[in-house]
């Protein structure tokens, strides 16, 4: 095993890793458990194998553990019987206006990813969240660069339908 200065890492990415996960979970003490638990991962992932590029190891995992968290929380909302606070980061001051739509567009694509495929939804995020290119999409899934862009595609089209089919459910009950 080789040594990794993790004071280093964490101060290098933790950033990165907070925008991600925080971005997705919309909520600061979930984004702070899985911020958490990415790390650990990685730690523990990096004990048992060589990790070439750590920066993209924390994203995916962080993606990830965020996903899994966000299809959790929701999961068991509807178990309770309530809607979930989905709130999103706030901007530089938006209005009480833009700052509903923004929380209710966030709420409607936290759960939209939800219903996609793991490794469409994660694919989605890594390219759209992350802003990772296909071929890094591709190297953190463990496909090819083609089969991340259908993934990606199929990721973008299953949520269009799925607006798509909310959107007439929601005008036809006015």
């Amino acid at each position: 095993m080789e040594h990794i200065d993790w004071e280093n890492v964490v101060k290098t990415y933790s950033g990165r890793v907070w925008s991600c996960v925080y971005r997705l979970l919309g909520n600061e003490a979930d984004a702070a458990d899985c911020f958490q638990e990415t790390f650990l991962s990685a730690y523990r992932l990096c004990c048992s194998k060589k990790i070439e590029n750590i920066e993209a190891l924390l994203i995916f995992i962080s993606t990830r553990r965020a996903i899994d968290m966000l299809r959790k929380r929701i999961s068991q909302s509807k178990v309770n019987g309530h809607s979930e606070d989905l709130q999103l980061a706030a901007g530089s001051n938006p209005g009480p206006d833009s700052e509903a739509q923004n929380r209710e567009l966030a709420s409607e694509i936290r759960r939209a990813l939800c219903r996609l495929p793991r490794k469409e939804a994660e694919a989605f995020c890594l390219k759209y969240m992350s802003d990772y290119s296909r071929e890094q999409i591709a190297q953190e899934l463990g496909t090819t660069g083609n089969r991340a862009g259908v993934l990606i595609f199929r990721a973008k089209s299953r949520l269009q339908k799925i607006f798509d089919s909310d959107n007439s459910r929601y005008k036809g009950e006015k």
